[in-house]
């Protein structure tokens, strides 16, 4: 049997890039425990049915990069990526390259992107984006809105 650690949310005290501790943490955990594989959301934002749309949010496969070198045998995936908001051959290099780089873990499954507030409009007011502590955009606040 095949078993799927989803990690929906970031872990409690996960506020900017440069703390990635708890994901790491989690995708070490969850091969530790024997799970066939550990799988990201894929979203811009924190959805209001999950948690709070303030919560940062990472992007799925630069995490699933990142969690390539922590881990060594866990398939690496989205649950599934939006297929209305990834073009298809960015996507295929994209998880190509996971896949290589992984050395073969890596998982790919799409969806419909049904959440329809990522495909109308701007980000919500409020949602944060990961960014190292002391590192801001020119004239820009640390967490963008």
């Amino acid at each position: 049997m095949d078993v799927c650690f989803h990690l929906g949310r970031l872990p409690a005290g996960i506020d900017d890039a440069a703390s990635p501790s708890g994901l790491a943490e989690a995708a070490v955990a969850a091969e530790d425990a024997g799970c066939s594989w550990f799988a990201l959301p894929d979203h811009f934002f924190q959805m209001e049915m999950v948690g709070d749309v303030r919560e940062p949010v990472v992007e799925g496969y630069t995490a699933l990069g990142f969690l390539a070198a922590r881990t060594t045998r866990i398939e690496l995936g989205l649950l599934v990526g939006g297929v209305t908001y990834r073009h298809p051959g960015v996507l295929a290099k994209t998880v190509a390259t996971l896949d290589v780089l992984s050395g073969g873990r890596a998982r790919l499954g799409l969806g419909a992107a049904w959440y329809e507030r990522e495909h109308v409009g701007p980000v919500p007011a409020g949602a944060r984006a990961l960014r190292a502590p002391g590192r801001r955009r020119p004239g820009g606040p640390a967490d963008v809105e």
